[in-house]
């Protein structure tokens, strides 16, 4: 499978199969989406409109990066949801 497919197959967990190539490509996705000027941008107004560090903001913030999360992990093989990041996370720590 490549990227802009689903790769787990029966018994594998997701990202068993990629490739150092494709764990890169995922991770620069993932690093473009959160540095990206208007993600930025919506972050500070955040923290202006619910003040840093209050559970608002960090209930707010946590939505955004699952927004960024539900779009790119489906196309490496995950779950766009919190068991896919936990996937994710767990693929990265076996590497």
């Amino acid at each position: 499978a490549n990227a802009s497919g689903g790769r787990a197959g029966a018994g594998d967990s997701p990202g068993a199969t990629m490739s150092l190539q494709e764990v890169l490509a995922m991770q620069d996705e993932l690093k473009k989406r959160f540095s990206d000027e208007a993600f930025l941008n919506k972050l500070r107004a955040l923290g202006s409109e619910h003040g840093h560090g209050t559970n608002k903001h960090r209930s707010a913030r946590q939505r955004m990066i699952s927004e960024v999360q539900e779009q790119v992990l489906p196309k490496y093989g995950f779950s766009g949801d919190r068991s896919g990041v936990r996937d994710m996370m767990a693929m990265f720590q076996s590497r």
